[in-house]
């Protein structure tokens, strides 16, 4: 590797930096001790030619470092244009087995809805990713959102653009 530059935001030629990484035990000596050290901007360019390498795959690669990301990563899953072992349950939409879903409630053609989740009467969900034991409450509305297991809304409420912590109540 003759050079290693780390993502700026700029569109640049070349490779990019994601996933795991292998060091070995010497290059931590490179991380200055007691103070903050990205290892992608600070260690990993001193490394350059010097026995940096990397391992080059093919497919498909996504940031989803931000909710909409996430959303969209997941519709990109859902809506096949992602190789891999997931199997919607209709298009755009995976409903776990032990999700309850009351027939009253819509659930709009991209969702992603985790097992032990209960969706009450009059709900409505529209690009939501719903992670285990979720509950959202009777006329509630959802939209491009993301519950993390066992988040809990609110009867009435609305939701829209919103990450929703671990175990958290929404209220209405």
């Amino acid at each position: 590797m003759l050079e290693f530059a780390e993502k700026t935001g700029e569109q640049v030629p070349g490779e990019i930096n994601a996933g795991a990484y292998v060091l070995e035990r010497s290059v931590l000596d490179l991380v200055p001790r007691g103070q903050a050290c990205s290892i992608e901007r600070e260690v990993f360019p001193r490394l350059a030619g010097d026995g940096l390498c990397g391992l080059l795959l093919d497919g498909y690669w996504m940031d989803i470092g931000t909710p909409e990301r996430y959303l969209q990563a997941s519709w990109d899953i859902l809506e096949g244009r992602v190789e891999t072992e997931v199997e919607p349950t209709s298009p755009g939409c995976l409903l776990a087995a032990g999700a309850e879903i009351d027939p009253d409630a819509r659930v709009g053609e991209r969702a992603v809805i985790s097992s032990g989740c209960r969706i009450a009467a009059g709900a409505e969900l529209n690009e939501v990713v719903l992670l285990d034991g979720c509950t959202v409450g009777a006329g509630a509305r959802l939209e491009q959102s993301i519950l993390a297991s066992g988040a809990t809304v609110d009867p009435g409420a609305r939701l829209a653009n919103t990450v929703v912590g671990r175990d958290e109540r929404v209220p209405a």
